[in-house]
C-alpha cells in the first residue's frame, strides 16, 4: 500500500510539471548545501533471492550542490521491523556517500542518477536470544526525479539500491544482501 502511495506521488509530480512551470521559481540555486528527509518502502533481499523482507523506512540526506549538474550527497536510511514473523525482528540500515549527476529538464523538473559506496547493517533480534548484527561495505546506486516547489524547497522521488556482503563479527557468518528503497523526500537548499 505504501509503495502504491509513493508511486502515485511520482505520477502527480510528473503530471504537475507544466503547472509547476507556470509558477516556477525565479531562479534555482546552482550551488550550496542542502538537507532533507524521506519516507520509503524498504526491501531487504539476500543474493540468492531465498529471503525477502519489506517494510517502512525513514531517512535523512544532505549534500553540497557544486553546480547545476553535479553534487556530492550522504544518505542515511533505516527501516522499521521488516519481518512479519513475530519471533524475530529484522531491521536494516544504510549510509551511502555518492556523487549525484543531474539533468535539468526546465527550471522546475530534473532527473538525477548517483553511484558510490555504502555502509550497510542488518540486525536480527530474536525473542529467545541476543541481537545478531551483520555489517559490511558495498556499492550504492540510484536514480530519481526532483521538482522545485520554491526557490529553495525541493520534492523528490527516488529508487536507491545498496548491495554488498555483510558479516557477523562474532560467528563469521556472512551473506550477500541488497537493500532497496523507493522513497519520497523533501529537502531545503541553502
Amino acid at each position: 500500500m505504501k509503495s502504491l502511495s509513493i508511486a502515485a506521488a511520482a505520477v502527480v509530480i510528473s503530471m504537475s510539471a507544466p503547472a509547476l512551470a507556470e509558477q516556477a521559481p525565479t531562479h534555482n540555486s546552482d550551488n550550496g548545501f542542502y538537507v532533507g528527509g524521506s519516507v520509503s518502502q524498504m526491501t531487504l533481499k539476500d543474493s540468492d533471492d531465498h529471503h525477502s523482507e519489506s517494510g517502512a523506512g525513514v531517512g535523512v540526506y544532505g549534500g553540497y550542490q557544486f553546480n547545476h549538474w553535479f553534487a556530492l550527497e550522504a544518505n542515511l536510511a533505516v527501516s522499521g521491523d521488516l519481518n512479519d514473523n513475530s519471533d524475530t525482528d529484522i531491521t536494516a540500515g544504510t549510509l551511502a556517500i555518492t556523487p549525484v549527476f543531474t539533468y535539468q529538464f526546465n527550471d522546475v523538473l530534473a532527473a538525477y542518477a548517483k553511484v558510490g559506496v555504502a555502509s550497510m547493517a542488518v540486525v536480527a533480534d530474536p525473542n529467545y536470544s541476543d541481537d545478531i548484527t551483520y555489517s559490511g561495505i558495498g556499492f550504492a546506486y540510484g536514480a530519481g526525479i526532483k521538482a522545485a516547489l520554491t526557490d529553495n524547497l525541493y520534492l523528490r522521488v527516488s529508487y536507491d539500491i545498496s548491495t554488498g556482503n555483510v558479516e557477523d563479527d562474532d560467528s563469521n557468518d556472512d551473506f550477500d544482501v541488497d537493500i532497496k528503497q523507493f522513497a519520497l523526500g523533501m529537502h531545503y537548499q541553502f
